[in-house]
């Protein structure tokens, strides 16, 4: 009774060790990957999934300036010794300019899907969506 007692935390062990890791690949993959782009376009996604990929991904970037910003207004922060010997100034700002409209985008959607997220993260289907809007009026 012992030994299968025994068994069983051992390989209760070994999967929580094998999900922080397989955890921490995903985060590493979604801080290097703007895999969040196509997550919002998959209407099955998980939201918790989504939301965590974008931050991953914008966690050590500098995000994009919205049109509502001031222009002339640009936030100076001093850059990363590492970051000034990886990227130049202006390879820093094309990369910026180039997701700044999946950023807005992903804002915008995240205000739309917010009202119909689940507990789980799920989000509900248009059909879904609909009976609540029907069920409000």
């Amino acid at each position: 009774m012992k030994r299968l007692l025994f068994i069983g935390l051992l390989l209760l062990s070994c999967s929580a060790i094998r999900a922080q890791s397989q955890d921490k690949k995903t985060q590493k993959y979604y801080a290097n990957n703007p895999v969040w782009i196509e997550m919002m376009k998959d209407p099955n996604v998980n939201f918790f999934e989504v939301n965590a990929a974008f931050e991953q991904y914008w966690a050590k970037r500098e995000k994009p300036e919205l049109e509502n910003e001031e222009a002339g207004e640009h936030k100076e922060e001093e850059r990363s010794f590492l970051s000034k010997l990886l990227k130049s100034e202006k390879e820093e700002q094309a990369e910026r300019n180039e997701y700044a409209f999946a950023y807005k985008q992903y804002l915008k959607w995240r205000i739309e899907v917010e009202p119909f997220v689940q507990p789980d993260g799920r989000i509900l289907s248009a059909e879904e969506q609909h009976e609540v809007w029907e069920k409000s009026r």
